[in-house]
């Protein structure tokens, strides 16, 4: 097909002054070639887009286990920093008792 192709004469303006036949032919293998030749570009790109789309969808089905790990973790640390916060309130209180029941015993 290369032959023709390349052809000087192979062109449609050559071939319209033969035979709109040949013209709409001529057309239609020229654009053949083309898409021929931008396929062998697009061809091999398509290839790795559908490995890089496989490969991130495995890191990310990754990722949302990982985050669902962490959600776990980060409300574990949540309820412990609230004990925390409870506890550190109830030593205050008892402080603020013993406070008081010293203050008491003084006085009598």
């Amino acid at each position: 097909m290369q032959e023709f192709v390349k052809n000087p004469k192979f062109n449609t303006e050559h071939l319209k002054t033969i035979s709109s036949i040949a013209e709409n032919l001529a057309s239609w293998v020229i654009a053949m070639d083309s898409y021929y030749n931008v396929n062998l570009i697009v061809k091999p790109k398509k290839a790795k887009l559908a490995v890089a789309q496989a490969e991130y969808a495995e890191i990310d089905g990754k990722l949302k286990i990982k985050q669902q790990e962490l959600k776990v973790v980060q409300d574990k640390v949540d309820g412990l920093i609230a004990d925390l916060k409870a506890t550190r309130d109830f030593k205050a209180k008892l402080e603020n008792d013993v406070a008081d029941c010293q203050a008491k015993l003084e006085r009598a």
